[in-house]
Formats: C-alpha cells, structure tokens, sequence
C-alpha cells in the first residue's frame, strides 16, 4: 500500500525531527563523557560507533547481492 501524501509529509517530519534532536543531544552527551573522564573515551566511542555503523552497512550490502 503506497504511502499517502499526508503520511509521507508525517514521516518525513519524524525523520527530521529525530535528525535534529540527535544533532542536539549528541553534543551534550560526549561532553559530559568528555568533562568526567576526559577525550580518550570520546574517540573512542566515536571509533566504535563508526566501525558498527561500517559493519551495518556492510552487512546489509551483502544482503542484498544474495
């Protein structure tokens, strides 16, 4: 069933505002970490948020040559 252009505007909507929020909280959150254990845990909670999104992606490539 196709989406509706009101449910497609509804969705759209959604994804922008958790893109935004994300934005928002992100920031606030690596600082906290940042200030009470300082930046070496930052990186590497970015490496590994990096490196799982790299093997998501990479997962669902090969899914979809099967």
């Amino acid at each position: 069933m196709p989406l509706t252009v009101g449910a497609a505007g509804g969705a759209l909507g959604l994804r922008i505002t958790a893109n935004h929020l994300a934005r928002m909280i992100a920031p606030v959150v690596f600082g906290m970490i940042g200030a009470a254990f300082g930046v070496f845990p930052v990186f590497w909670g970015n490496a590994l948020m990096l490196a799982s999104g790299g093997l998501l992606s990479r997962s669902g490539a090969f899914a979809r040559k099967k």
